[in-house]
């Protein structure tokens, strides 16, 4: 039968409760396959933070404090009706304790880190595709407030079952999961946090084994709260395309993925130590996520702050338009590939239709694996012709050679068979064939 319960979309609103005055309140998601290292990651990320002058606060998983409750509820022998009020409830339970602890960390008018022991996301990958729809319809979420709107980064830890299988359940002689059972929960979790613009993958391939894991995740942290002294590297690849921004080419089945409309507006700045002011709207059909971001470079550093806004901040910022640039409006498609995170911007009001590949790494002498279902034109990391700031600008053009040797033909039976694509994201509604 049709579950009827009360919409809960206004009293579990997902935007940020962080505001201008606030803006060194950090919301760090960490979650993870079984067995992956999750807490004793969380125990040393904490202590690090604190030695670095923040107060950290640790919001616990709500499905484990509702074990330790006595809750031991078995979800296969509910029926539909049921699993969608559990899961409902479990969900309300992680955000009032988010909310809770982010109040708490917003009054103490320090820099704070919240770190998240799981996130409301999670859940998708613990249930079925029919009862994750029937949560959103019932309660007015979408994947997009849950996902993007609550957290300002998110770290997934790969299973152990997943490249370090001697490890596998060796402090836990309770872990239940086969390991196949953890790949396949590990792999729907990273599915599940697809598509938020900071989600970062880590895995079992570092040296050092678990230690090289856990400094991985430091950095991460580290990174996504804007302290400088732990670079990564950016790498950008000027991709082949059709002209129109349909650039994959025989696409392997199961591919994950996230498209986006994206809009980027660059702003006056306010002071001499400001170099970049600019506010991003992202998203798809009526849901929408707004940051601002600005650069500045202090004793010779440049740091990056980013904080997410309201709609109405978003048009009341507008009006500080830098009249020297145009808005920059982007396709952003994001996917998995093994066990990479990738972003594809095509700029869509850009003559050329630039379409640019961007890959995250830790060194600069990281071998980069290209998926093998685009085609590269060239690199192009470290051009300022391909940075957006410069392609905002009023008077810029895609050089004519980059035009012609990205262009590439694509049969209309090749298109069809693409559905990430700007051509697709006005047509078909950007909807993800399988």
């Amino acid at each position: 039968g049709v579950v009827r319960l009360r919409r809960m979309s206004d009293s579990y609103d997902s935007r940020p409760k962080t505001s201008a005055k606030n803006n060194h309140i950090y919301r760090i998601c960490i979650t993870g396959g079984p067995c992956a290292g999750k807490t004793t990651s969380l125990t040393t990320v904490r202590s690090d933070l604190q030695e670095k002058g923040f107060m950290v606060l640790e919001v616990p998983e709500a499905a484990t404090m509702m074990m330790k409750g006595g809750c031991f509820i078995q979800t296969s022998k509910m029926s539909f009706a049921q699993s969608v009020k559990f899961q409902i409830s479990l969900m309300q339970m992680q955000m009032h304790l988010e909310d809770v602890f982010l109040d708490i960390a917003i009054n103490s008018g320090q820099p704070c880190v919240v770190l998240m022991d799981r996130g409301v996301m999670d859940g998708s990958a613990y249930t079925s595709l029919k009862i994750w729809k029937a949560i959103l319809n019932e309660t007015g979420w979408t994947s997009i407030q849950l996902r993007d709107r609550r957290y300002d980064g998110v770290v997934h830890l790969v299973t152990a079952a997943e490249g370090a299988v001697e490890f596998y359940g060796k402090n836990n002689e309770a872990r239940y999961e086969t390991l196949e059972q953890a790949k396949d929960i590990d792999t729907k979790l990273i599915n599940a946090w697809t598509g938020h613009p900071h989600f970062k993958i880590i895995d079992n391939r570092h040296e050092g084994g678990f230690k090289g894991k856990i400094r991985a995740l430091l950095n991460t942290v580290t990174k996504y709260i804007g302290l400088p002294e732990n670079a990564f590297v950016q790498r950008k690849f000027l991709l082949m395309q059709d002209g129109e921004g349909r650039f994959i080419l025989n696409e392997p089945s199961g591919l994950k993925r996230e498209t986006f409309e994206v809009e980027e507006i660059f702003l006056v700045c306010r002071n001499e130590e400001e170099v970049e002011s600019k506010i991003r709207s992202r998203g798809k059909e009526d849901s929408f996520t707004y940051i601002h971001e600005t650069k500045t470079v202090l004793k010779g550093e440049e740091i990056i702050r980013k904080r997410q806004i309201s709609a109405r901040e978003f048009i009341q910022l507008m009006d500080q338009k830098n009249v020297n640039t145009n808005s920059v409006e982007k396709i952003r498609h994001c996917f998995i590939y093994k066990n990479q995170n990738f972003v594809v911007d095509v700029f869509k009001n850009v003559a050329g239709c630039p379409t640019i590949l961007r890959i995250e790494t830790n060194d600069k002498m990281s071998e980069v694996l290209i998926p093998p279902f685009v085609k590269v034109c060239r690199q192009v990391t470290g051009e300022s012709t391909y940075i957006t700031g410069t392609m905002a600008r009023n008077d810029y053009k895609m050089p004519e050679e980059d035009i012609q040797s990205c262009l590439m033909d694509i049969s209309f039976d090749m298109i069809k068979k693409n559905s990430v694509s700007l051509w697709n994201m006005k047509e078909d509604g950007a909807k993800i064939q399988d």
